[in-house]
């Protein structure tokens, strides 16, 4: 019976239905006080539900009847880390990774919460996370976003470049040009976005990106190349149409660049106010005091 219960706190976590999953909690704590299961789904109802302090409590009373449970702990660090309690919960997700150093997960949460605390013993616990987890690409991404949020894109760099040259994939490639973007390294993000293509050739964010580099490069042809297949890659990608046309237009090419204008057009209304701006811009424009003649002209 209980278990049946249990399954159905669970299904209505699963459609998102966390007031109804904390109030079916509330009841079954009334009947299985004892329980450390039954304190355990409290928690991770009320985490879901965006309460750390509930969560925490019920995590505390969990851990009281069942020590050194490793699923138990996490939760327990997820509310402290929610609630800005950075030594709790790095108390707490130490010592889940030290319980559970198969599970990917408590590591991840350990190392997000040393980063976010600034505490100096980060090398080591990425170490083991390059050795134990170097194919882990969400907890990865989750990683590079922090770093990215604090501006600490060299750091970003170093743990980006120990992934991939073990583990590449595209999304953490792309991820890693965007920062050499930032850090003004658009030759050095050329060469990685084009690793990620080889990768993954229909990815429309990698072949954007290496668009936008591109044009920073001053090649302007090959930029207008590289948006085509982005759009290719993802037919609805209007945003990628305009700026083939931009690029064209960049290129003095400006019968393509009316093409691309038009098929961004078509693909989504509102890209006209850009491109009405563009088709002013040197070296090659048209200065159209008649917009709707302009729409008009591009829809042929």
């Amino acid at each position: 019976m209980l278990k049946t219960r249990i399954a159905q706190v669970l299904e209505r976590l699963d459609k998102g239905e966390t007031a109804e999953a904390v109030r079916l909690c509330a009841l079954l704590l009334q009947e299985f006080p004892g329980e450390a299961a039954v304190h355990q789904l409290a928690a991770a109802a009320a985490l879901q539900d965006g309460r750390p302090a509930d969560t925490l409590a019920a995590a505390k009373k969990a851990l009281e009847l069942r020590p050194r449970h490793g699923p138990t702990l996490v939760l327990a660090g997820k509310a402290a880390r929610a609630a800005s309690d950075t030594a709790l919960a790095r108390s707490l997700l130490a010592e889940a990774a030290r319980l559970m150093p198969e599970r990917a997960e408590p590591h991840f949460l350990h190392y997000a919460v040393l980063l976010e605390g600034g505490s100096p013993d980060v090398a080591g616990t990425l170490e083991r996370l390059c050795q134990n987890f170097p194919g882990n690409t969400v907890e990865w991404q989750e990683i590079i976003d922090i770093l990215y949020r604090a501006g600490q894109f060299e750091q970003a760099l170093h743990v980006l470049a120990r992934i991939t040259d073990r583990a590449p994939d595209p999304g953490l490639l792309a991820k890693k040009a965007i920062i050499l973007r930032q850090c003004g390294r658009m030759t050095e993000a050329r060469t990685v976005l084009e690793q990620a293509i080889r990768l993954n050739p229909k990815s429309a964010r990698a072949w954007f990106l290496l668009g936008l580099t591109l044009q920073d490069e001053q090649m302007p042809a090959e930029a207008a190349e590289a948006f085509a297949k982005a759009q290719r890659a993802e037919p609805d990608f209007a945003e990628a149409a305009v700026n083939e046309g931009i690029a064209w237009q960049e290129a003095g090419d400006l019968d393509a660049a009316r093409r691309a204008y038009g098929n961004a057009v078509r693909l989504r209304q509102d890209t006209f106010g850009r491109i009405a701006q563009a088709i002013t811009a040197a070296p090659r424009g048209e200065l159209w005091l008649d917009l709707r003649a302009f729409r008009l002209s591009l829809a042929r």
